[in-house]
């Protein structure tokens, strides 16, 4: 599965949280990710450290899927 980032991606000092996160997701290790999906959307949130979170979805594009980062929320806010 090929991951995308959004071009408006803000990683900066969880950049190693993020690329090792992105590689349990992509390996289907949602458990370990923490992993889970949002209620009543297409979203789901995966847990970087205590505090942050990593929002991304799942596309479809030429008859595969894709993983897409979408966005950092800092402080689980």
């Amino acid at each position: 599965m090929e991951i995308l980032r959004y071009s408006d991606l803000d990683a900066r000092e969880l950049e190693a949280q993020v690329e090792r996160t992105a590689a349990l997701l992509r390996d289907g290790d949602f458990r370990t990710a923490d992993a889970r999906k949002m209620a009543g959307s297409p979203f789901y949130r995966a847990r970087l450290n205590d505090k942050d979170r990593m929002l991304f979805r799942f596309v479809m594009h030429g008859g595969q899927s894709h993983l897409v980062l979408l966005e950092i929320i800092r402080n689980h806010a």
